[in-house]
């Protein structure tokens, strides 16, 4: 069933003044809201739980592992870096 703004009009325009009528249609639209949004929060929560488990450190099967792998790797790297940077420092300033 699709609602248009033509039907939330006539809508409106029978519910006039009468402020209980006013609060059936708001509470029936809001129904109506929640009851179409229920199968896809469904969705979304699923979705949010499987990026949940991605997120934690597990089994090293996760991205969470994989990304702290990367970062281990990188580190060492870095600190070789380092290291050989300052062992070019050394020689060059041993030269003077």
């Amino acid at each position: 069933m699709e609602i248009n703004v033509n039907d939330v009009v006539t809508v409106l325009e029978a519910v006039g003044d009468s402020w209980p009528a006013a609060i059936v249609l708001v509470t029936l639209v809001g129904g109506f809201v929640a009851v179409r949004a229920l199968p896809r929060l469904k969705d979304i929560t699923e979705s949010l739980q499987v990026l949940r488990h991605e997120m934690a450190p597990n089994s090293g099967k996760t991205v969470r592992d994989a990304v702290d792998r990367i970062e281990d790797k990188l580190g060492t790297h870095i600190d070789e870096d380092k290291a050989w940077k300052g062992q070019v420092e050394d020689l060059l300033t041993r030269g003077e």
